[in-house]
């Protein structure tokens, strides 16, 4: 019985990936309006995937060759993205790791002295409440 469901098992993750190569897939995620993108996506609906995905699978591999080049041109783009971040001394990253501290610091500050501010507002329409009050109640006495 588990020999006839085998294929059944691999034919149901073919619906959502596209084939570029012979061992190269672009694999298609269904995603909720609460999705939170841990790296970058490219979004289509239904019917878009499906046309993508006829479209790229059914040509004579113009498209397939361009969505590879394309990777390949991402890749060496990101080696080089990570080969610049690996280069920076180690007195720049202190210096990093310093500055961002000091914003940590600069944005506590700033939310204290906004926090501050509201209560001596609050102090202060109360104060001016209490003036016009005894104001009116000595003119009107």
């Amino acid at each position: 019985m588990n020999l006839l469901m085998i294929p059944l098992i691999i034919m149901a993750s073919l619906p959502n990936q596209i084939q570029i190569g012979p061992n190269d897939f672009l694999t298609g995620r269904k995603v909720t309006q609460s999705f939170v993108a841990d790296q970058f996506y490219m979004a289509f609906t239904l019917s878009e995937f499906i046309t993508l995905k006829s479209l790229v699978e059914s040509s004579d591999g113009h498209c397939k060759e361009a969505i590879v080049t394309s990777i390949g041109i991402c890749h060496t783009q990101l080696e080089g993205c990570h080969e610049t971040c690996n280069s920076i001394p180690d007195h720049q990253k202190n210096l990093i790791k310093s500055l961002k501290t000091d914003i940590n610091i600069l944005k506590a500050d700033t939310r204290l002295v906004e926090r501050q501010r509201d209560f001596y507002k609050y102090i202060a329409i109360g104060a001016s409440v209490l003036a016009v009050s005894a104001g009116g109640y000595i003119i009107l006495k």
